[in-house]
């Protein structure tokens, strides 16, 4: 899972492998787009939106752990069974 800059709207055309997808947001972290990585929460932004994500998969054994903050995907803000993939995100 990769974060991308780009805008949803420049996004012209489809990757040759995976999906690019928009309309995400996190929960308790925020995103650091000059480090390109997580960040801690910044006091009363309660939902900030993720860039537009561009989402391969990754067999198990090519999985990188190092340094990667395996974060889940919920359809809604319930969780449960609103469970949809797990996205491994970059940290400092």
């Amino acid at each position: 899972t990769d974060l991308v800059k780009l805008h949803p709207d420049k996004v012209e055309t489809q990757p040759a492998e995976g999906a690019y997808i928009h309309g995400l947001f996190f929960e308790g972290a925020g995103w650091d787009p000059e480090e390109g990585c997580l960040r801690d929460s910044i006091m009363k932004e309660l939902h900030p939106m993720v860039p537009v994500v561009h989402v391969t998969a990754v067999k198990v054994d090519d999985r990188v752990s190092k340094g990667i903050y395996e974060c889940p995907v919920y359809l809604t803000s319930q969780r449960g069974f609103t469970y949809v993939f797990t996205a491994t995100l970059r940290t400092n």
